[in-house]
């Protein structure tokens, strides 16, 4: 269901209406607690006890903020459904999810591919050993939960508390891309890459999340649920880990990327409309 401002979005959403008393109570420092202390778990899991070398990975920092946002929930008497973990509607949201899943990953994979097939640049299509799968699997669903949990279940909502739902999306999407920027740096400081690649890796990285990230906010907004934007984020990142196109074409992996993301939101909005008719005809 699309959302036009905070009033309608109380309206039309009245199983959320505990949203706005979630929203009421400093919704700036409410949302700016829960990402600094998110940030300072990632900090010290990357850059002090370099967990992401280990077979654990920053699983940690993953996990800790998830279960601080559900003791926050119970501890204030409000239910995870009022940040979108709920099973109202879950097959549409689910349907949704494969939808874009499959539009998305299929358009940044086999575009890629076939760009290069054409400009002979003899492609391959690699699927890296899956020795850590099992892990994986685990330390995705984390990372899916917390990241919506803490950037769509919490921020955006807090964020809608004082500006309009379009500025809300932009905001907490700035910020999921600020959240990634952790990896250039980590790498520059290991002495893998140099100060200007891990600039513009930078630059690269927080504006491909950032744009990620609006499409997740969006999918949230248009269905009332995580579920959607769950197991999106969590199908980008395990196809990102384990399926890559080589060779490596900058400006054809970002425009590919940017098409992805298009015809992603295409395919959030189409649905959305559809099931809202068929609600007002029903």
């Amino acid at each position: 269901m699309s959302v036009i401002s905070n009033h309608e979005y109380e309206e039309e959403t009245p199983r959320y209406s505990s949203i706005g008393k979630l929203q009421s109570e400093r919704p700036l420092h409410l949302a700016g607690s829960f990402f600094l202390i998110s940030l300072i778990f990632r900090i010290v899991d990357i850059f002090i006890l370099e967990m992401n070398a280990t077979d654990f990975g920053i699983l940690p920092s993953k996990v800790i903020p998830l279960i601080l946002i559900l003791l926050y929930l119970r501890h204030s008497k409000r239910k995870r459904s009022d940040i979108g973990i709920h099973s109202k509607d879950w097959r549409n949201n689910v349907v949704l999810a494969i939808l874009t899943i499959v539009v998305f990953n299929g358009v940044l994979i086999g575009g890629n591919f076939l760009t290069l097939f054409i400009l002979s640049m003899q492609p391959q299509l690699s699927i890296y050993k899956m020795d850590y799968i099992v892990f994986d699997l685990v330390f995705q669903t984390a990372n899916a939960f917390m990241e919506e949990m803490l950037f769509r279940g919490v921020m955006l909502l807090c964020f809608m508390a004082i500006m309009s739902p379009r500025g809300a999306i932009i905001l907490q999407g700035f910020l999921f891309g600020l959240w990634h920027v952790v990896w250039p740096i980590n790498s520059y400081l290991g002495g893998f890459i140099s100060a200007g690649a891990a600039i513009g890796w930078s630059i690269e990285y927080v504006l491909s999340s950032m744009m990620i990230g609006l499409l997740f906010g969006y999918m949230f907004l248009k269905t009332g649920s995580l579920i959607s934007p769950i197991l999106l984020h969590f199908f980008v990142n395990l196809l990102s880990g384990y399926v890559s196109v080589t060779p490596s074409v900058t400006v054809v992996k970002l425009g590919f990327g940017a098409l992805a993301l298009l015809l992603a939101f295409t395919v959030v909005f189409l649905h959305t409309r559809r099931e809202s008719k068929l609600e007002r005809h029903s």
